[in-house]
C-alpha cells in the first residue's frame, strides 16, 4: 500500500469507553469508495485475532472478546463471532457474515506492564478486499485505577493468567476499534439485529 494511501491519526484526548486517553492508533487507511460501497454493506462481521499474541490462546480470546464487546456497544457494526486461531480460517466468511476484522498482534511483557501492537484490517467477504486498515501500538502499566472494574471482569472470564494483560489490551483494542470507519445500518432488520445483541 502506498504512503499516499495512509493518513496520520492523531487522536489524543479522544474518549475511549468514557475514559480520556491518547489513542494508540498511529496510521489508518479506508477505501476511497467506502461511503458509496461498504458503509451500508459490510456490517455483520466477526473478529479474529490470529495468531494468538505470544502464542497464548487466552490472550487472543481476550483481544477478540474486548473488540466484540466494544464494537457492539459503541459502533454500528454487528459483531456476531469472536475467536483466536493460528491463522484466519478458510471458512471465516461462512454463514451470513459480510466481513471480518483481523488483528495481527505483537506483544512483549515487562515488569509491571506490557508493550503491545497490532495491525488491524477489516475485510469484506464477497471478494476478500480490505476496507480499512490501522496500525496501533503502545506501552502501558498493568494496573490502572480507572480500569479496575474492567480488569476484574475480564480476569474473571479468562482467568488470572491474563490479569497483567487486561489494561494494555483494553487500551490497545478499544483505541483501535474507535478508529474504525462509520457504518450505517440501512434497514429496520439490521437495526433490530443490532438491538437484539444485548451487549
Amino acid at each position: 500500500m502506498s504512503g499516499a494511501g495512509w493518513r496520520r491519526a492523531l487522536l489524543c484526548g479522544a474518549a475511549l469507553g468514557g475514559l480520556a486517553a491518547c489513542s494508540p492508533v498511529k496510521e489508518t487507511w479506508v477505501r476511497p469508495d467506502y461511503k458509496q460501497v461498504d458503509r451500508t454493506k459490510t456490517l455483520r462481521i466477526s473478529v479474529v485475532t490470529a495468531p494468538a499474541p505470544a502464542g497464548e490462546a487466552k490472550l487472543g480470546e481476550l483481544w477478540s472478546a474486548l473488540a466484540r464487546t466494544y464494537i457492539n456497544q459503541h459502533r454500528d457494526f454487528i459483531v456476531v463471532e469472536d475467536y483466536t486461531d493460528q491463522a484466519v480460517p478458510a471458512d471465516v466468511c461462512d454463514g451470513n457474515l459480510e466481513g471480518f476484522l483481523h488483528f495481527t498482534p505483537t506483544v512483549k511483557a515487562r515488569a509491571g506492564g506490557a508493550a503491545a501492537a497490532l495491525e488491524a484490517v477489516l475485510v469484506r467477504c464477497h471478494d476478500r478486499e480490505p476496507v480499512w486498515r490501522a496500525s496501533a501500538a503502545g506501552d502501558w502499566d498493568s494496573d490502572d485505577d480507572d480500569l479496575d472494574e474492567a480488569k476484574r471482569h475480564w480476569t474473571g472470564r479468562f482467568g488470572d493468567g491474563i490479569a497483567a494483560w487486561v489494561v494494555p489490551s483494553y487500551r490497545l483494542i478499544t483505541g483501535t476499534c474507535e478508529a474504525l470507519p462509520e457504518p450505517e445500518l440501512p434497514t429496520e432488520a439490521y437495526i433490530r439485529e443490532k438491538i437484539q445483541l444485548g451487549e
